[in-house]
């Protein structure tokens, strides 16, 4: 709070980048695309006729999808299908365009195809990803702190009491 020279810091797991496409490849988790960490198992791996290896990951968390399908072609993650408990579709990703020059693979193109059962419809989703920059240099992320700042109480808190 500027006018009073505090500052609050919280930290969110619905902001957090684990998630994110970008830090699942940066971190290595593109056999799995991150699902390992999010709480599924693998069920079954197998390579089929064509030379894709198609793995069947399973959870039981709750507002999960129970089981998630990854197919990979040379190691990479190329489709991914995410079902319900029936055995329904609910949403399904293709991932191509991996630039395999740079200092690390990343598709460059990422269409979410995601299913509403009950409407009869889908959404369609691309993104193109061109030229990232990961030097790291960009100006946004060099806030700090003013010296001197205290330490605030949860604003959300005296939004409760207010509301009292």
């Amino acid at each position: 709070m500027p006018s009073s020279n505090e500052v609050y810091s919280m930290i969110d797991p619905m902001l957090s980048s684990d998630g994110e496409l970008l830090y699942i490849f940066l971190s290595g988790h593109t056999d799995d695309l991150g699902l390992i960490s999010m709480g599924y198992m693998l069920k079954s791996s197998y390579f089929d006729s064509e030379g894709y290896l198609k793995r069947t990951y399973v959870t039981k968390k709750q507002n999960a999808a129970p089981q998630v399908d990854v197919v990979l072609k040379d190691y990479l993650p190329v489709y991914t299908e995410y079902k319900d408990a029936s055995g329904n579709t609910l949403g399904k990703t293709y991932l191509s365009g991996y630039n395999l020059n740079s200092s690390f693979v990343f598709p460059s193109r990422v269409t979410e195809i995601s299913y509403n059962r009950e409407k009869k419809d889908s959404t369609v989703t691309r993104t193109l990803y061109t030229a990232p920059d990961l030097s790291g240099t960009d100006p946004d992320f060099d806030y700090q702190v003013p010296k001197g700042a205290k330490p605030a109480e949860n604003p959300l808190k005296r939004l409760k009491e207010a509301v009292k």
